[in-house]
């Protein structure tokens, strides 16, 4: 699966770009003080919760085809965000 290429193109489109541990970024998300959090490679038990708060706090949570089933790869995005990073991951 195509993963570098898109994160690529995100992080150069960026102003700024950094990483976290994987709740604490989901959940910069849910607190408005991060737009997106990119987990290419994530195990259900680490994103069950976040994806869940992330959701009841109005954003998106997703793998990185869309699907709203916990997967290996995760997206926790601002709605708006969320859209534009999916794009990505669909060339």
């Amino acid at each position: 699966r195509r993963i570098l290429e898109p994160l690529t193109e995100i992080s150069n489109e960026a102003l700024a770009m950094r990483t976290w541990g994987d709740a604490h970024g989901h959940m910069l998300v849910a607190s408005g003080r991060a737009q997106a959090m990119i987990d290419p490679i994530i195990n259900h038990w680490d994103i069950s919760a976040p994806s869940l708060i992330v959701r009841e706090a109005d954003g998106r949570s997703t793998t990185l085809d869309g699907s709203v089933e916990l997967g290996a790869d995760h997206i926790s995005a601002r709605p708006e965000m969320h859209r534009y990073i999916l794009e990505r991951f669909e060339k």
